[in-house]
């Protein structure tokens, strides 16, 4: 019984292969190019309306935040100065500040709301300089006047801001 040996060459590497002339210099087609910008288009349209929401979320989130840290601000400064400090509160314009005079508050230098929130305020109206502006008054004993204020995103959602009389504590509460 023979055994019969056959050599067989296989490539290994196709370094040796050639495209024709015709194949190695062409680019994309012209309907390549048009799905490309398609698919692009198609992404742009999905992902900017999610931009602006979370544009308006992260505005919305900030603008409590800071507004919580101004009431701690302002019960800090009443303790610390011996005097009421007062937070006044724009609803028309949408604006806030802290002062320890009401009666000479200027407004310039107020820390303005998102155009897109809405702001409705409850306090003690002895407290107001004036019709227009509501008052929430932190006292050096650490008590405050008390209050809510309620800050609504266009979407409805929004939170509720618990200013307690006794403690001056600020609690949240989603609406």
């Amino acid at each position: 019984m023979a055994v019969r040996v056959v050599k067989v060459r296989t490539p290994i590497l196709l370094t040796n292969l050639r495209l024709s002339s015709r194949h190695a210099c062409q680019g994309f087609t012209l309907i390549e190019m048009m799905v490309v910008i398609m698919v692009v288009g198609v992404l742009f349209a999905v992902t900017i309306p999610s931009l602006s929401k979370f544009n308006e979320s992260v505005s919305y989130h900030d603008a409590v935040r800071q507004l919580v840290l101004n009431l701690g601000k302002a019960r800090r400064m009443s303790a610390a100065s011996g005097q009421p400090v007062d937070l006044l509160i724009d609803t028309q314009q949408r604006a806030y500040l802290l002062t320890k005079n009401p009666r000479t508050a200027d407004f310039g230098s107020a820390i303005r709301l998102p155009e897109n929130l809405t702001l409705d305020v409850s306090y003690a109206r002895d407290i107001s300089p004036d019709g227009r502006l509501a008052a929430v008054r932190f006292y050096p004993q650490g008590g405050t006047s008390g209050g809510e204020i309620v800050l609504t995103r266009p979407s409805g959602g929004g939170v509720r801001l618990v200013i307690d009389w006794l403690m001056a504590a600020v609690s949240q509460r989603p609406l």
